[in-house]
């Protein structure tokens, strides 16, 4: 997905925005489903008082401070605004979000927690 992204923010530059707005709403769309999903782990980790509550939270918030500043370029229609949210902050904060999804998995199997994801 982050790839998606990525390619968004530089395609958004290069092509009228006009003919980049749909593609950029399927982009912002796209990341429903994970957003939903860690919404749930964030919920099940506070109701269980599970360590890696913390991380994730504060990854799933700084993602949606991102989204929020890419929402409001799209709404504009302001095409730098969405490639820098994009680059200099959606992008960003979902490699960190996987990175914190990552160290829970891998601290979870090395540890044989029955919590895991």
């Amino acid at each position: 997905m982050n790839i998606r992204w990525v390619a968004g923010a530089t395609r958004s530059l290069s092509v009228p925005w006009d003919d980049f707005k749909t593609e950029a709403i399927d982009i912002l769309n796209d990341a429903q489903p994970l957003l939903e999903c860690v919404g749930v782990l964030i919920e099940y980790s506070r109701q269980n008082g599970l360590e890696w509550s913390g991380g994730i939270s504060a990854s799933y918030d700084r993602l949606n401070e991102a989204l929020s500043l890419t929402i409001d370029a799209i709404e504009n229609s302001d095409c730098i605004a969405y490639s820098d949210a994009i680059a200099l902050e959606t992008a960003p904060a979902l490699e960190a979000l996987y990175g914190v999804l990552s160290e829970i998995s891998i601290s979870n199997v090395n540890t044989g927690k029955e919590d895991s994801i």
